[in-house]
């Protein structure tokens, strides 16, 4: 019996020691929480890539036939980036929607993404700028400064928004002819907004 209490603590020692290097070296799996992590990053990564996978098959869609050298001739490459891009600022699911709303975002200067969206706020709001882009994604094509920019949209810009979302049940073609007579170049100057660019690119 001396001799079994002797070794206990000799028998522990080993059995901690093959503790830690079954844990380092993958034999024993990590404790949960860690695992949920991993899992957790994981799903945000295959979620991440299945929606830019689905937002560039939607621009293919629409503009699949676009001849080489036109404004909607993007390559997937082009693509994929500025739908990152997108997803960088209003997240993953938001960006998907603004998509599946005007496919022919993902052709527009992804540059401008990020410093319009600042000018809008510094008018309207971080977040009630980042909501009308949401209702109306052709707005990501307005450049931050200059002539119908950004920085000179007006209360037009915002309301206009709304109607957009209220009316695109219509369809592009009844949208536009709702429309129709505010498209002039005075309208257009006042509200910053190239009113006809906008219905157009839907």
């Amino acid at each position: 019996m001396a001799n079994f209490f002797f070794l206990y603590p000799v028998v522990n020692m080993i059995f901690i020691v093959f503790i830690i290097f079954s844990v380092a070296y993958g034999f024993v799996p990590p404790p949960l929480d860690q695992t949920i992590r991993h899992d957790r990053s994981t799903s945000k990564i295959q979620a991440a890539s299945s929606a830019e996978t689905e937002a560039c098959a939607m621009f293919e869609q629409k503009h699949g036939r676009a001849k080489p050298g036109s404004y909607f001739f993007v390559e997937e490459k082009r693509r994929k980036s500025t739908f990152q891009v997108l997803a960088k600022i209003y997240g993953t699911d938001v960006a998907l929607e603004m998509v599946r709303r005007n496919p022919s975002c993902l052709a527009y200067d992804s540059r401008n993404f990020s410093p319009s969206l600042a000018k809008f706020a510094e008018t309207f709001g971080q977040e009630e700028s980042k909501a009308m882009m949401l209702r109306n994604p052709n707005l990501l094509a307005v450049p931050p400064e200059g002539y119908q920019s950004a920085e000179k949209a007006g209360k037009e810009t915002l309301y206009l928004s709304y109607v957009v979302e209220a009316t695109r049940p219509l369809g592009p073609i009844l949208l536009f002819l709702l429309f129709s007579f505010l498209a002039t170049p005075a309208v257009e100057s006042i509200s910053g907004i190239p009113i006809r660019s906008i219905i157009f690119s839907q």
